[in-house]
Order: structure tokens, then sequence, then C-alpha cells
């Protein structure tokens, strides 16, 4: 058997990955913001250093970074926190059971949920005449970890603006890959 989606879980790390792990390890092992020792403001320091390479790297000076384990929880915190029974939810059918799981649950609990079954191209072309009064939220992925295909967040992005609705992008397949 030939495993072929390993890279989220692959040992193979580039050497600058090793490189920084083992210096965390070895040297910064101590709570961030907690204390006012030397260790302890130095790991404060590069978790700031690291938000602040974040930014720029995603072109996000006006925003928070906040770190999770993962992207599966980042995901499921804004899904949860985001909507409520009487809400209706859009997503194109690509989407990664790290939000059709929780829309599922959702739905058990009142929240309307409709997947698109468009070419994810064609997402944003598909999606506005879908919109209802209570839509909260639209999702879809940037990159599809399963086809390549790419979505035009950009242009889903504006029209969520006009629209006044929240857009949760998944851009895991995304990172460093396109801007």
């Amino acid at each position: 058997m030939i495993y072929f989606d390993n890279s989220a879980t692959s040992l193979i790390k580039p050497y600058i990955v090793k490189k920084e792990v083992l210096n965390a390890i070895e040297n910064l092992s101590a709570n961030p913001g907690r204390s006012g020792h030397d260790l302890s403001l130095r790991v404060s320091q590069k978790i700031f250093e690291t938000r602040e390479n974040l930014k720029q790297f995603f072109h996000a000076e006006n925003y928070d970074v906040a770190f999770t384990k993962n992207c599966t929880e980042a995901i499921n915190l804004v899904i949860f926190s985001m909507l409520k029974k009487g809400d209706h939810v859009l997503c194109s059918c690509y989407e990664h059971n790290s939000v059709l799981r929780p829309l599922e649950q959702l739905k058990k609990q009142g929240v309307e949920v409709e997947i698109l079954w468009c070419d994810l191209k064609e997402f944003s072309n598909e999606f506005e005449s879908k919109i209802k009064p209570n839509t909260k939220l639209i999702v879809t992925t940037y990159i599809s970890n399963v086809t390549g295909e790419i979505c035009d967040v950009f242009s889903v992005a504006e029209k969520c603006k006009k629209h006044k609705i929240k857009y949760l992008i998944d851009a895991a397949q995304a990172c460093g890959h396109v801007e």
C-alpha cells in the first residue's frame, strides 16, 4: 500500500523546521507571559516575532494571529462559535471533514446547511443566488486537497463583504503555494 496524502503526518521535514523545533525544545522551554525571568521573556519575544512574520507572510498586518494546534481545530472554533439555531450556512462540496463534520453536527441543532454541488472554480458565480436573510457564513476551501481545483476566494470575499456575510476560507492546502 502506498499512502500519497502524507504531507501532514510525514516525518520528512525541511532542515530549517527541524532546527527550529530542536531550538525551541532545547532553549525555549518556559511559559510565555507568565514570568519576568529571562527565559520566559525570550519565549514571549519569539512568539511575538512569529506572529509578526505570519502577519507579513499572509499580508494581514492589521489583524491578530491566533495559534491553534492544527487547521481542524481552528476551523471548528470558527464554525461552532459563529453559527446557532436558525442560521444558514453555504459551503462548497469540496470541503474537508474539518468543515463538513461540524456542519453536520450543527444541522442536528437547527442550523440550515446548504452545500453547493458545483465546480470549485464556479462557486463564486453560484453562491450569491443562494444567500438568504439568515445566511451567516460562507465556507470554501481555497485549493481542494483532492482535485487541486482553486476557488476564486477574492471574488467570493468581495461578494460576502457586499452582503455583510462572514467568509471562512480553509487555506491549508494553499498556504505557501498561492498569494
